[in-house]
């Protein structure tokens, strides 16, 4: 005789059809996990994208007397608190947590805001494990991009600062 399997919706084990709670995550079975889809992935990482195209073309055109220095910043905190806010929220709707070893949302929170161009692509990863797409692909391409984006236009407009500077003596 034997027993049907199939996956646990909320930890992905294999754990029998009849099973009324689950022997990894004790996760009740009786309801249905939330069914977030893949809204909150594909945000986490059209956001990034959205940003780098607003310093490739909007930023990197400005005048320095509209203080391209300031918008760029607010958009760099932008992307990172709203990923970081993003990740919060699907982590904790995945039941992220729920298991002894199991980092918790508020972490990926923490760790993305202190250290976004590794935690985020990490937590793109993670969310794998709870049956949602593996992002890590992407989450690299965009970190790295969005990163070195930001970055050399800070140092452009640092550049054309002092160059001003030293025309006018």
């Amino acid at each position: 005789m034997t027993e049907e399997i199939k996956s646990c919706p909320y930890c992905g084990e294999e754990i029998l059809t009849v099973a009324i709670k689950c022997k990894h995550c004790s996760s009740d079975l009786k309801k249905e996990p939330a069914n977030t889809g893949e809204l909150l992935g594909h945000l986490m990482i059209f956001i990034p994208f959205l940003s780098t195209i607003l310093i490739w073309f909007w930023v990197g055109n400005m005048a320095l007397i509209q203080n391209p220095g300031s918008i760029l910043n607010m958009i760099g905190i932008g992307t990172i608190f709203s990923t970081a806010v993003l990740a919060y929220i699907e982590a904790s709707q995945l039941g992220f947590g729920s298991q002894k070893k199991e980092t918790k949302p508020i972490i990926y929170f923490i760790g993305i805001v202190l250290l976004w161009i590794i935690v985020y692509p990490l937590y793109l990863y993670h969310r794998s494990k709870k049956g949602k797409k593996n992002l890590l692909f992407g989450g690299i391409v965009l970190a790295l991009v969005f990163t070195v984006s930001y970055f050399l236009l800070q140092q452009a407009i640092s550049d054309k600062i002092n160059e001003i500077r030293g025309i006018l003596g």
